[in-house]
């Protein structure tokens, strides 16, 4: 039984859970139901980002945020506009 498997019972016992595996039959999904599927259209992505920024990057980002009421995300965003259209 491993950590994902295992689940407590109300009275407080552990008890073992279904190991998790895909539905491939209409039986699978006896007693399960989808909890959403999403509009099923995504935006394509072109690029995606993981930035590492320093402490004084980190707390200008952090400022820039809470002043703005943007999230980082936009905020990024809209630097990387300022300075596409700054350079033809």
């Amino acid at each position: 039984m491993s950590a994902i498997t295992a689940r407590t019972s109300a009275a407080g016992e552990t008890e073992d859970a279904p190991e998790l595996r895909p539905w491939l039959t209409p039986e699978d999904r006896a007693g399960r139901h989808a909890v959403a599927r999403g509009r099923g259209k995504r935006l394509p992505l072109a690029v995606s980002l993981m930035l590492e920024l320093d402490a004084a990057q980190s707390e200008w980002l952090r400022r820039e945020a809470q002043r703005s009421g943007r999230d980082y995300d936009a905020i990024i965003k809209a630097l990387l506009d300022r300075e596409r259209t700054a350079r033809p």
